[in-house]
């Protein structure tokens, strides 16, 4: 893959822990085609680096997205949806917003977003999109949809009723009410909630605990878990996780998982 130039991303890694940031702050990080574009470019570059074994996704300044900034909609969108193929676009109806959506909520690698201030309309459903969601005590979350007559999109109607429930989606979506950090937790939303200057090191702590796991038992456990939410039986669910189960034991970090027990010592996995 070509090298990018990001302007409205930043990328920085840590170890074997990427930092995406969301990085137009005296605007509060907006979703523009630009920005869209550069999260998809960097989520397939980072898919295929095996030094990065998970991913956070922050904002700069005091806001991680204050949702879609359409000012430049008309210009910028046949330019982003020619980058990106028409074919892709065609499978998706919902254009570039909901190709980004999909490639974050189907990246390989566990991702983490450490919410840091205000989060509403596209920049909820990137968050919503992500498998572990932090936040900062000063986070406040909407929808803002209903209030611009718009149905829900950008994958909300998938991602809002399976992380806190159909009644209260609902709820969210029909008054488009702000959510502030305590309820956000209390409603699962968010799985927890830390002071300003804690929030990015407690991030950072919780992806390197994940990046020291096996990598192919973290991505098959990913996989396992929306299979299973889908599955009609748990008959299936269960056949599902025997397949996964053999394709994992054929890992050195499998041995490696063994050998630690055995030895009644910590493991140290390799990702492979």
């Amino acid at each position: 893959m070509a090298e990018e130039t990001y302007e409205e991303i930043s990328v920085e890694k840590k170890g074997h822990v990427e930092v995406i940031t969301l990085n137009v702050p005296e605007k509060l990080n907006p979703i523009t085609f630009r920005s869209l574009y550069e999260i998809i470019v960097e989520i397939e570059r980072a898919e295929l680096d095996d030094e990065v074994r998970c991913i956070v996704f922050t904002g700069a300044g005091r806001g991680f997205s204050s949702g879609a900034d359409l000012s430049r909609a008309a210009v910028d969108g046949p330019i982003y949806r020619a980058k990106l193929g028409e074919r892709k676009m065609t499978e998706y109806p919902g254009g570039v917003l909901s190709y980004a959506i999909q490639r974050v909520g189907a990246c390989e690698k566990p991702t983490i977003a450490a919410i840091n201030g205000v989060a509403v309309a596209a920049g909820l459903a990137l968050i919503l999109a992500c498998d572990i969601r932090m936040a900062a005590e000063s986070a406040r979350f909407s929808t803002i949809f209903t209030k611009r007559a718009m149905v829900v999109h950008a994958g909300m109607s998938y991602y809002l009723p399976r992380v806190v429930g159909i009644s209260k989606a609902l709820e969210l979506l029909w008054t488009d009410r702000f959510v502030m950090s305590d309820e956000a937790k209390e409603i699962g939303l968010v799985s927890s909630i830390h002071g300003q200057d804690e929030l990015m090191p407690a991030a950072m702590e919780l992806a390197e605990t994940i990046a020291s796991g096996p990598t192919v038992t973290l991505e098959l456990d990913k996989k396992l878990i929306w299979r299973a939410i889908e599955a009609p039986t748990l008959l299936e669910a269960m056949q599902v996780e025997s397949w996964a189960g053999s394709v994992a034991h054929q890992t050195e970090d499998s041995k490696e998982g063994m050998a630690s027990f055995m030895e009644r010592r910590e493991p140290v996995f390799q990702g492979r």
